[in-house]
């Protein structure tokens, strides 16, 4: 999937690190290496958290000559 990416909404008093390993789960299940992990659990507050998993990411080989 091109320009995909995974977004994990909270709505707790604090994003823990069991949110953020959640949301890298996901991202590593649906092979996008993108995703936020949004928490809209304080009043008036929105606090987001970006991810990129530098192992999902394709690196283009060059000059590959295949036999």
């Amino acid at each position: 999937m091109f320009g995909g990416l995974v977004v994990e909404l909270k709505a707790v008093a604090e994003l823990l690190p069991e949110h953020e390993a959640q949301l890298i789960n996901y991202m590593r299940i649906s092979g996008q290496p993108v995703g936020y992990l949004v928490n809209f659990g304080q009043k008036g507050t929105l606090e987001w958290k970006r991810f990129i998993l530098s192992e999902l990411i394709a690196v283009p080989v060059q000059n590959a000559n295949l036999r």
